[in-house]
């Protein structure tokens, strides 16, 4: 608890760094990779970009840095335009390739930004001591990056791009080169440490999990642009396109036109209607109902209360240690995923087996359809 507080008290920045995109757009000839970005991020917040590849996060970060010159808009940090060159404009940068130096030492990296800053060579170790703690590498200093694990070697990474206390850091899928356990045990230690130092970051995955996980905030990349802005709930709760409860988390999806049944609007889809949560409209629409919200029952059970319900049989089960993913094929032939922690009275489903899908009426999302191409 000590390295913490030390740590917390030296590193922290005296006025986390705010930044704002306003109309920004990148084309490479007839190729938009940015169209009229706008987002607004708060001092001292973590802000995810998420996005699949070539969907415009990695340039949006580049804009960001000054790597990449935008063709039009603004980027503006502590309200600011920002115009100078990459290495003037007080920003932090960890790279998924870590981009260490190679013949220096551990203690050596992370002292580097400092050198070309001119800081004094007492401060220097000062600074670098402080630094390694944070990370839990205090005691590698002295190492090269070869001796160090892939953990590590991104850690020291990310020492360095604190080191100098920058305003923001942007980080570029860092953890996307380590396994599946070190990468979760990052995730926890890199959002540890922003919370303790108060630094800006915007951070950059293509992992809707880790996305999840780390963020105050997600902006949804997709073509270009940004499809939404929220907060982890807000965009896996209530996505505001179809695109967005489709790349965030497993989705089961009813497309159909909204009619008025029994006094409440129902999404008319297949043979199938499915009555809608409360404040739907008109017109053609999408329903959203994820996995989780999902229950099965043996065929011939009957659910209570206000629910829909669908005929469906199982075609495939897969133990996940503390749930099974049900694959499911309605009667007419709408595929579900089910998702039931193991042991719930309703677990145990086999393949080929004909059950009840069921769900209550405000377990659903609706959402918006795509335009048809005539519109």
């Amino acid at each position: 608890m000590r390295v913490a507080a030390r740590a917390r008290s030296s590193l922290q920045v005296s006025a986390p760094g705010s930044l704002v995109l306003r109309d920004v757009c990148k084309r490479y000839g007839s190729l938009v990779a940015a169209a009229h970005l706008d987002l607004t991020v708060k001092g001292g917040e973590f802000v995810t970009l998420l996005g699949p590849s070539g969907s415009g996060k990695t340039t949006t970060l580049q804009i960001i840095a000054g790597f990449v010159d935008a063709t039009s808009g603004e980027v503006l940090i502590d309200g600011r335009p920002v115009t100078a060159p990459p290495h003037k404009r007080d920003i932090g940068m960890v790279f998924q390739t870590y981009a260490l130096f190679p013949h220096m030492t551990a203690a050596r990296n992370v002292e580097y930004p400092l050198m070309v800053r001119g800081i004094d060579k007492r401060e220097r170790r000062r600074r670098v001591v402080e630094a390694l703690e944070m990370v839990g590498l205090g005691d590698r200093g002295t190492q090269r990056p070869k001796q160090l694990s892939g953990g590590q070697q991104q850690r020291i990474a990310l020492a360095r791009a604190l080191v100098f206390r920058p305003r923001i850091v942007l980080l570029d899928e860092p953890l996307g080169a380590l396994d599946k356990k070190l990468r979760e045990h990052l995730q926890l230690e890199i959002k540890r440490i922003q919370q303790e130092t108060g630094i800006t970051m915007i951070y950059v995955t293509h992992d809707q999990e880790e996305a999840l996980v780390m963020s105050d905030r997600i902006a949804v990349f997709n073509r270009g642009s940004i499809e939404q802005v929220g907060t982890p709930e807000e965009v896996y709760e209530s996505p505001r396109s179809l695109f967005v409860a489709n790349f965030v988390g497993e989705s089961n999806l009813f497309h159909g036109r909204i009619a008025e049944h029994h006094a409440r609007p129902s999404l008319l889809t297949g043979d199938l209607s499915l009555t809608l949560p409360a404040g739907a409209g008109r017109g053609r629409a999408s329903l959203l109902v994820r996995p989780e919200r999902l229950h099965v029952l043996a065929a011939g059970e009957v659910p209570e209360g206000d629910v829909n319900v669908v005929q469906a049989v199982v075609e495939d089960v897969v133990y996940l240690g503390n749930e099974r993913r049900y694959s499911l094929v309605s009667a007419d032939g709408q595929k579900l995923i089910a998702r039931r922690h193991v042991g719930e009275q309703e677990d145990g489903r086999a393949p080929g087996e004909p059950v009840v899908v069921w769900w209550p009426f405000e377990d659903g999302v609706l959402v918006p359809a795509e335009p048809e191409p005539s519109e």
